[in-house]
């Protein structure tokens, strides 16, 4: 990190040259962001130990007595171990297996395996009616866990020191406490399903804390798991799902008023780093004054929770790029989100010409010099004047807009990595009947029907590429085509996939199908019994004549139906 010259002698050359450097970080840290929600906890030291009888052996005499103290042991507690545990009022159950743990600070809820049976240790203890306050997990193996533990359960590592350390800390976490919440989620536009249908999860799967579920046709976020690393708002391909801490508009905001102050200041090329505020925190630290001159480094709360619109946006606010500051304690679940989104952004750029423009996921020094000195150019006076907003789509493309405003595309539209949240879908007209069971369960409104034609109509700009028509089309007729189309015109502007000329039908003339639906139709219904001789004829008869002729006597005009 460049921070101001340690020698009080330092040339005025070297003072000039960090001003710009300060400024820019002054600007960073001191903006006013909105504050966000939280969510509490109530904790009243109810403790639940997950060991063997070797490890609560050691810690046994440390255990705090303001801590009213459980355990499971996974082994066979030996006689003298159990009379200790007993003078010291710790109920405790033993020879378990297959731990389970759900929930969070003062309100957990344990399931195990007792000797081959499964038990509820909430019940077994007596706290059926409310759950234990904190977990020391010294049993790992033994026990389900996301790769982030919930709020108010240690799993120290297993040395001695470690333990000791975590067991010291208990007591500290009883009481009432509250953190924010760090998301925020609008079910109007998720795209995990329709009508059961299956569509996107990526945010499912990308979050390492377990807090992430669905209900069916939605996904449901726990606020009290939720841990803020932010990577289920960054692969969310629609918006759905936004981090809140802070908002996105004030992330925008932010970054901005620091690139405009940057420059002000006389700062060239500028470059912003982004970096969590534990492991990255300490990484910067370590290489203080190592940095070059024009990295501005940028604080978030999780490497994940900036995604292709605050890259894009901060391109287009004049950084001349974006690096993104993974440590060894990087989560795999972060590294796995944001290279995939990195993956998409490069391809985008490098369609629009763009190939000197840095966004990158860095992680040595080395890595960060290298890339700079490689690739790093100046940046034009005009910056992009949009203003922060909370609409993910909205920002990639305006940002993406104003950059290509200085380069034309080199193509009109760039393919694309699977999995990317922007492309077309591809009709096989030979096999769509048009029965518009795709524009039904669209959760984006990106297909439509014709209205009164039979045309499927199809808007590429709000396409997230989730493949619920994919999974709904009855004829397997729709296939996914990652891509990004640079013309804003284009993308927003409704084309027609598949038209053909409606059937009329043949008792009033009005239009109802199209040859190839009722030829499919007609085929499944081959060998029905209704539909054989004169009642072929009602497959060519719209909704209402069908009804009718099915419970009129032919020739008297008489209903079929008994009195």
């Amino acid at each position: 990190m460049v921070s101001e010259p340690k020698d009080k002698h330092a040339s005025p050359a070297v003072v000039e040259m960090a001003m710009p450097f300060q400024a820019a970080q002054r600007a960073y840290q001191q903006y006013p962001v909105r504050p966000t929600t939280s969510v509490g906890y109530k904790s009243e030291g109810f403790l639940l130990m997950l060991t063997d009888s070797a490890q609560l052996q050691t810690i046994l005499f440390e255990l705090p007595d303001s801590l009213r103290c459980f355990a499971l042991v996974i082994d066979r507690c030996p006689t003298a171990l159990g009379q200790r545990l007993s003078e010291r009022r710790i109920a405790f159950l033993d020879q378990i297996s297959d731990i389970r743990i759900d929930g969070h600070l003062g309100a957990f809820r344990v399931t195990a395996a007792n000797q081959g049976v499964e038990i509820s240790s909430n019940q077994e203890f007596g706290l059926q009616d409310r759950g234990f306050d904190l977990i020391l997990n010294l049993a790992r193996d033994s026990t389900v866990m996301p790769s982030i533990p919930p709020v108010g359960c240690f799993v120290p590592n297993l040395d001695q020191h470690s333990i000791s350390t975590a067991v010291a800390q208990l007591p500290d976490w009883v009481g009432e406490f509250d953190k924010p919440k760090y998301f925020v989620l609008n079910q109007d536009i998720c795209a995990h399903a329709k009508s059961s249908i299956p569509g996107c999860s990526n945010c499912i799967e990308a979050c390492a804390t377990g807090a992430i579920g669905s209900d069916g046709d939605h996904i449901q976020i726990d606020p009290y798991l939720c841990q803020g690393c932010g990577d289920c708002a960054t692969v969310c391909p629609s918006g759905a799902v936004q981090f809140a801490y802070p908002h996105l508009e004030d992330t925008l905001n932010r970054l901005r008023q620091t690139l405009t102050v940057y420059r002000s200041a006389g700062g060239k090329v500028p470059i912003i780093m982004f970096h969590d505020g534990v492991q990255g925190r300490e990484w910067l630290a370590e290489h203080d004054g190592l940095l070059p001159i024009n990295i501005i480094a940028c604080e978030v709360e999780g490497l994940g929770s900036v995604g292709i619109e605050v890259w894009m946006a901060a391109l287009a606010f004049g950084a001349a790029g974006v690096l993104l500051l993974a440590t060894d304690d990087t989560l795999p679940e972060t590294l796995r989100s944001i290279q995939s989104q990195l993956d998409t952004a490069n391809k985008i750029l490098d369609g629009m010409g763009q190939y000197n423009v840095i966004l990158k996921r860095v992680s040595t020094l080395d890595d960060v010099v290298n890339n700079i000195r490689i690739r790093s150019h100046g940046t034009g006076t005009a910056t992009a004047k949009f203003a922060g907003l909370d609409d993910k789509r909205t920002v990639i493309r305006l940002a993406i807009d104003f950059l290509l405003e200085s380069r034309r595309s080199i193509e009109q539209h760039k393919s694309l990595p699977v999995g990317a949240p922007f492309g077309e879908i591809i009709v096989n007209k030979d096999r769509c009947t048009l029965c518009m069971s795709c524009v039904s369960i669209c959760p984006e409104q990106a297909l439509t029907d014709g209205s009164n034609e039979p045309k499927l109509g199809f808007i590429e700009a709000n396409c997230v590429q989730c493949g619920i028509c994919e999974t709904a089309c009855p004829e397997k007729a729709i296939s996914l085509s990652p891509r990004y189309v640079y013309d804003s015109v284009t993308a927003r502007k409704k084309r027609t996939l598949h038209q053909e000329i409606p059937v009329c039908c043949v008792e009033c003339g009005k239009p109802f199908a199209t040859q190839k639906m009722i030829d499919v139709i007609s085929e499944k219904l081959a060998l029905h019994p209704m539909f054989q001789g004169d009642g072929n004829r009602r497959l060519r008869m719209c909704e209402d004549c069908r009804v009718k002729n099915q419970f009129t006597r032919p020739g008297t005009g008489r209903a079929k139906l008994k009195p």
